[in-house]
């Protein structure tokens, strides 16, 4: 990123991102503490903070699974427990690697 570019923190979910203001009033968006190193990248430009935020949220949700996506997986291997907690092998689409998640049963109907 030039200097052009004005830089500020902001702690959205469970993770702490870093947007950049561009004069003409693009924004960016990165990750500056995540793993693995790769994803600190700077990503945009967007046309507000709010697009950003929002494509940042949904890429980097707690992933949401059915019982019986949960069954697959667990005869898979890809499910395990973790100090007394539930997790999953995942795909994040914002790190692009597989990683460690924990994750929401969902309804059945698809409800919450």
């Amino acid at each position: 990123m030039t200097h052009e570019y004005v830089t500020e923190k902001r702690l959205i979910g469970r993770y702490v991102v870093e947007l950049g203001f561009h004069p003409d009033g693009g924004v960016l968006i990165r990750t500056p503490e995540i793993y693995p190193p790769a994803a600190r990248r700077w990503r945009g430009p967007y046309e507000s903070v709010e697009a950003a935020v929002v494509e940042f949220s949904a890429f980097t949700a707690v992933p949401r699974i059915t019982s019986d996506e949960l069954a697959r997986l667990r005869e898979r291997g890809s499910v395990t427990e973790i100090c007394g907690k539930d997790v999953m092998v995942w795909h994040c689409p914002w790190r692009e690697a597989k990683t460690l998640s924990e994750f929401v049963l969902a309804r059945e109907d698809g409800n919450a």
